[in-house]
Order: structure tokens, then C-alpha cells, then sequence
């Protein structure tokens, strides 16, 4: 985090409000570059699937395993275009789920 945001989070707090706005409904704050810091010019709000796209855990490859069906999908994010959800995805990789839509998933 930007260092003098740790020392004054009222600072951190008018930063938002001037450069960001009111947080939008559906929105949280995301950085822009996941390997930068919470710093100025590096935030936004964002919505879940933005964040979810954004994240370092998107892996280069996600592999399912369904009816004894190996596939593989290039990234996280294309799962929901299978009709997916990359979050429950990502929730069996780490292995907080079993299962999602009955299949077992690995990242590649």
C-alpha cells in the first residue's frame, strides 16, 4: 500500500472520494495492476468478474475432468464461456470444493 495511506488512512479515504467516486453498486475496489500496489493511479472500481480476470491466480491453463473427459481451457476466465463460473472453478482448484457442475478441476 501506498505509505502514506498506512500512516493516514483519512488520506487514503479522500483519495477515493476525489479520484474514484462514490462506490458504485455491484463494485469493489480492484487494482488496476495486480502486481502494483494500492497506490494512486492504480486503483478502480470493479466489478466481480472484472476482479476475477484480474487475478494472479488466473491460471495459464485450467483442466476438467467430467464423465472421465479430460479438457483443457486456455485461462480461467474462458471457463464461464463454457458456462462455468470461473469462481467456483477457482474454489476447486484451491480445494475449497470437490465438484463444480460435476466435474473436478486442476490448473494446467
Amino acid at each position: 500500500m501506498h505509505n502514506h495511506w498506512i500512516k493516514d488512512f483519512a488520506c487514503f479515504k479522500n483519495y477515493i472520494e476525489n479520484q474514484l467516486g462514490k462506490r458504485p453498486k455491484g463494485r469493489s475496489l480492484d487494482r488496476i495492476n495486480n502486481n502494483g500496489n494500492y497506490k494512486p493511479g492504480n486503483l478502480r472500481w470493479a466489478t466481480r468478474e472484472q476482479q476475477t480476470r484480474n487475478m494472479r491466480t488466473n491460471y495459464s491453463g485450467v483442466c476438467i475432468t467430467l464423465d472421465g473427459t479430460e479438457t483443457i481451457y486456455p485461462c480461467l476466465a474462458a471457463t464461464k464461456e463454457a458456462g462455468f463460473s470461473p469462481r467456483d472453478v477457482q474454489s476447486c482448484i484451491m480445494g475449497r470444493r470437490k465438484t463444480h457442475k460435476g466435474a473436478t478441476w486442476k490448473k494446467k
